[in-house]
This record gives C-alpha cells, structure tokens and sequence, in this order.
C-alpha cells in the first residue's frame, strides 16, 4: 500500500504543466537548482545556480555583491550600479539583481556611482591619499580608461542627463559643478558643512541636498537660484543615513539610526510635512544606503546589520506589499524546491557578527524574493515537504542551546511561525547535537543522525525517538542523511568518507558507495529513482553524481555534470521518462579495458561530456590541453571505482579550435582531440 501511494503522489507532484513552465518556452522540464561555492581571493561567494542535468545551461538565480558602500538606480533601465568595496569592484546589476558586469576594479574606495544610460559613462568618487587616485573620474564604457575629472575629495555624486552635467559635493567647498561637454567645472553653491546626502529629480530638474541636517531644494533650471530651505532633518536624536524619493508623488524616504532601532525609514511628502509618517523595515537591522526603484515601487537599500563590521548587502521592501526581499546572498547553507509551484526555498545567514539566519522564498527565475523568517541562529539543511505543503529546517534555538528540527507551514496565509518538532540538548556551545536529518513524509517519521549515538526515528516529539543504528568505534557518521521511501532505506555519509546504507529497523547495513572526499546534498530522487550527491575532491574537478540504489557493488557512480563546488541542492523532475540517465552504466557489466572515449558533442559550443571506462579501481588524472600543450584544466584526479565515468568540460572561457584531452592512469595513458567552435 506504501508503494503505491507513492507512485500516485509521485505523479501529482511531479507532473507539472504549470503556469511556471509557461512563462519560459526554453525553460527545461527537468532541472536541478543548487548553492555553489567558488573562491574569490581569499573570499568564498556562494551563489543560487539553476541548470539542466547536464549542466549544459546554468542561470543564476541569487548571488553575493559583497561589501556596498556605493548603491545607485538607473531608471531608464531598471538597473542597479554599486561599489562592491569587498572586492574592490564596480558592478552594473541586472533589473531582477541576478547577474552583473564588472565595470572595473580599483585597491581605493569607491564612494559614490551613476551612470549615463545614453552616452553609455560611468562616474564615480573614490577616496584615496594620492592626487592622482582621489576624487570625480569617469569612463566611456566598460572598457575605458577612467578619466579624472577633480582631484579633490568628492563624496556625494549625481549626473543630470538632460544637462549633462555632473553635480558633487566638496567638503568645504560646495556643490560643484562640472559640464562635460565643454569640460568646465563650477561652483554653485557655496557652504562648509559636510554633505551627508543627495537626490536628483530628473522630472522637475531639481536637485535636493542634506548638509547641516537640513534638506534643501536646489533648482536646476534657473542659473541664479538660491536653494530653498524644507525641512530640518533631524529627528530627535536619530541622525539621518540615507535619503531618496519618489519623484512622482514627491515624496521623500529618510532612513535614521536612533540607538537599537536602526531601521527606521521616514515618509515625508514635501507637499505635506505634516502627514510624515514613520516605519520600521523588516528583516533588516542597519539600514546604510537607500534608492527608489520607481518600476517595482520598492525601496532598494542596504543592510549592514547591527554592529555587523562594515559588510553591508541588498534588500528591498515594497511599499505596496510591506514584504521584505533578499536581492543578495551572504552564506547560503540550504535550499528546497516546492516542485508544484516552481518556489525555491533557502535559508541565508545573513547577519556577519551574528548567527541570525534568513529563510526566504523566490521562484525558478530568481525573482519575487520574499523574507519569511529570520532565525537568531544558525540553521544548516531545509527540506520540502510536498505531502502537506511544508518545511523541515534544521538548526539552533533561538538561544543556542538546542539542535532544532522546526516545521514551517506553507500552508497558512501569510507569514507563519515555525514551531519545534524536534530538540536535542548541545554537549557545549557552538557544537552541534544533530548531524543530518530527512524525512517520511507520508509517514510522518522524522531519521536524524546524533553526534556519537547514531541513527533515530522519531514518529512524534523528542520523546518519540528510538535508535535503529549505533555508531561504533569505526563508524561515525556524517553531515548528509537521504531516506528512500521505496526501499524504506537509508542513506549516509560517513565522517571518514563514503556512503553507507541500512534498512529502517536497523538492519542489512552496507557500504552503498566508497569515496574519501567530501560529500553534500545527499538525497534519494523518487522521480528518478536514484541517490544523487555532490563531491568536492581535494583535487580535480568537483561533480554532481547520481547511482542507482540497486546498482551492483563493483560498479561506480555516473557524473551528471562537473565543474562547480555543489553544496546542496534541489530537482525538479517533470517528466522522468527524458532524464539522461544511462542505466546501462549503473548494472552492466565491468569493462575488460581501460578506455578513452571521444567526446560528445564534437565539435561543441561550450560544454561537452567526456567518457572514460576502468575495469578496476584505479588513480586517475583527466586533464585538457591547448594545442601547444600548455595545460588548460584538471578536469578529475583521485582514485575512481571500476565502471564507465562521465565528466563534462566546460570551455566557455576559451576561444575557438582545437583541444587535447588526456586520460592518465599508473598503467595507461591515452589523448583525444576535440574543437571548440564558438
């Protein structure tokens, strides 16, 4: 009866000739979203990547933007330009803050940016000791020389279209001017006060200033205009961050600090002083730099977080919605997908200085990015339930002392609480009680893995919990658990490497597959009926590989494609039956040879899979080269069971011709060509 009410559910859930399919005619029915990890210097950036199986078209859905101190709106097209100080770059974001074009990178502050949509410019101020480092530069483009334009110490920025002219404030000087196409430079307005804000309304050609904590109108149009007082901007003893606004209803958003309350945002209509009104941003902590996205109706700021070491990342919140987003990841840890609706599901712990993780939820294209809880810990795996419209997360309590399993019901309109499930006491603080979980969703039996106990089910509360397997002097287990529901099987990774498997009640424990490197993702796939995870050797290509649980001991694991740092991940299967999956490989017999296929496809634009066959366990190294032998990349290396592997190249980074491809083994030593054609 199990069985058969999981062949039904597999199909309710699975088929999916949804309206998010619809939306996208190139869109693959079978996909895999994932959390990957690259180095960026001494910097790890994980990003939310969407692909076919293959790996053949990857989208990124979420990534990492790093330290913000500069944040500006392009309206004409709907964009974002920001100093990303971290890395020491400027960066043209995308309208829905998915993917961006490095405009340069520079060792020096980047304090303010705009951008120049017709003649394709971009300006900015940079903070420096030198002469020739410091002050107002601009470039033709993106790769242009950046030319100075003022030398001084230029703070706040703006550029006017319609004049074409750039507007920056100088301490101690004023607000100058500069006329790019005669290259003459000005100064309007004369004052020592430091500017601690500005904003161009392109509509009326007005230009608002804040210096002294007072708002001033400064209009452009008439050369001998005197800017006009509005409003004093103190409020109380918060002092003012940010301004920005809508130019259309002439309204202006204040952001102040005022002792823990560091997220307050004030609407003032200049028309009406007196209807200001004051909100509180959620699921924010600092708010730092702020813009209005006239488009989206959205206040697109940045989030320091309280005390949170001068890191600051995106967020939004719609003024219509009163929802908060999260447009820029900082340490994703996990992810889900509700494979009914196409919504992504990832936990985020944002907060630098803190555990505080975020769950937010957005669908397969990266957008409609919506915050729905915030965690004061750490939270580390999230699972969907799709049996009753559910999240299992895994993590801290809220004061540290516990591992949690809490359910988020997504079932419940608007934005639920999660509640406790399961708690398990920590030995000590800052380690981990529970190593893994996953779940019988139909049966409602939650299997976690203990540190230094074992294996447990739990059909209720904590209380619940039974041990079906002990770990041994030799066994321990690890950060990944996988419940095939088929087989009322489970799947784990040992601490040492490897995964194991045992039935429910405990018994028939096996090695399922043998591997010393580090293993994420670990899950059973219903819709494909194979374990699939995510491998991170300590050298050669990382790879997503998938083996079939009734695979034959002496056959290995097929790679569905190669190349990124995988470290957990979701599928969406929507029709099964066009899965590439090769089962021949999975149960046929071991090959007598050691052999080098040709690649597939050849020629190919830009990824092609490579084929290897061993008919024992043996080290290998797969490795291309340019025709002059200068080596490209180390595609495998390590020791690799008997079978036939898999391995994708990607060669988007490289220009057109011929390649050589080498498989190398202590005994055997073969080289393919291949072209690139682009």
């Amino acid at each position: 009866m199990k069985s058969f009410l999981l062949a039904i559910f597999t199909v309710l859930a699975f088929t999916v000739p949804s309206q998010l399919f619809a939306q996208d005619a190139d869109l693959p029915e079978n996909m895999v979203v994932f959390v990957n990890e690259r180095m960026g210097s001494s910097i790890p950036t994980r990003t939310i990547i969407r692909s076919d199986l293959n790996g053949t078209q990857m989208d990124t859905l979420a990534t990492r933007f790093g330290n913000i101190l500069s944040l500006s709106y392009i309206p004409e097209t709907n964009e974002y330009v920001v100093a990303d100080n971290q890395q020491s770059r400027i960066l043209h974001i995308n309208s829905d803050l998915t993917n961006y074009k490095v405009v340069m990178t520079n060792r020096d502050l980047v304090y303010t940016t705009a951008y120049d949509a017709e003649r394709d410019r971009y300006f900015y101020t940079r903070i420096a000791s030198s002469a020739a480092t410091r002050g107002l530069f601009y470039m033709d483009g993106i790769d242009s020389t950046p030319q100075q334009l003022d030398n001084r110490s230029a703070r706040y920025m703006t550029f006017h279209p319609d004049s074409n002219a750039v507007y920056y404030a100088l301490s101690g000087v004023g607000l100058v001017k500069h006329q790019m196409d005669r290259d003459e430079r000005s100064t309007l307005i004369p004052y020592t006060n430091l500017t601690t804000g500005m904003h161009l309304d392109r509509t009326r050609g007005h230009l608002y200033l804040v210096y002294a904590d007072d708002l001033y109108r400064y209009d452009l149009n008439d050369p001998n205009a005197e800017p006009e007082f509005l409003f004093v901007m103190g409020f109380g003893s918060q002092r003012e961050t940010a301004m920005t606004m809508n130019d259309e209803t002439q309204t202006i958003y204040i952001s102040a600090l005022s002792g823990l309350f560091r997220n307050i945002v004030y609407e003032v209509p200049i028309n009406d002083l007196d209807a200001e009104v004051e909100f509180q941003m959620p699921y924010s902590q600092q708010v730092e730099l702020m813009v209005y996205n006239s488009t989206n109706n959205e206040l697109i700021f940045t989030d320091g977080g309280h005390g949170a070491g001068n890191f600051a990342f995106l967020r939004g919140y719609n003024l219509e919605t009163e929802k908060t987003a999260n447009h820029s990841l900082r340490d994703v840890s996990g992810l889900a997908i509700m494979p009914e609706t196409g919504t992504v599901y990832a936990l985020d712990r944002f907060f630098v200085q803190s555990d505080r993780t975020l769950l937010f939820s957005m669908d397969l294209y990266g957008r409609n990015r919506e915050i729905l809880h915030q965690f004061e810990r750490a939270q580390r795996t999230i699972k969907a339930d799709t049996v009753n419209n559910g999240l299992f997360i895994q993590g801290f309590s809220d004061d540290g002392s516990f591992d949690n399993i809490w359910v988020y019901d997504l079932s419940e309109e608007g934005i639920a609480e999660p509640e406790v499930r399961l708690s398990f006491e920590k030995p000590f603080s800052g380690v981990q009680k529970m190593n893994a979980f996953d779940v019988d969703f139909e049966e409602d039996i939650i299997y976690v893995t203990l540190e230094g106990e074992g294996v447990f089910a739990c059909p209720g509360d904590t209380e619940s919990c039974t041990l079906i397997f002990e770990e041994g002097d030799d066994l321990a287990f690890g950060s990944s658990l996988a419940f095939n529901p088929v087989d009322e099987r489970i799947y784990l990774t040992e601490s040492i490497g490897g995964i194991v498997s045992v039935n429910t009640d405990g018994s028939d424990y096996s090695v399922f597959y043998s591997d010393f490197n580090p293993i994420y993702g670990l899950q059973y796939n219903g819709s494909m009926g194979k374990v699939v995870w995510a491998t991170t050797p300590f050298s050669g290509s990382p790879s997503v590989r998938y083996r079939a649980p009734s695979a034959p001991e002496n056959v290995g694991a097929e790679v569905f494609f190669s190349g990124r740092d995988v470290r957990d991940m979701d599928f969406i299967i929507g029709n099964p039956a066009t899965v590439s999956i090769d089962d021949d490989l999975l149960t046929s017999s071991i090959p007598e040879q050691i052999t080098l296929k040709q690649n597939y496809p050849n020629p190919f634009n830009p990824t092609t899979s490579i084929r290897f066959e061993l008919p024992e366990a043996t080290e290998v190294r797969v490795t291309v080269y340019d025709v002059t032998g200068r080596l490209i990349q180390v595609l495998d290396q390590g020791t690799r069971p008997a079978g036939a592997h898999v391995i994708n190249f990607d060669a988007t980074s490289l220009s057109s011709g011929v390649y050589l491809y080498r498989l190398e083994t202590p005994q055997f030593s073969q080289t393919q060509k291949m072209t690139l054609i682009k």
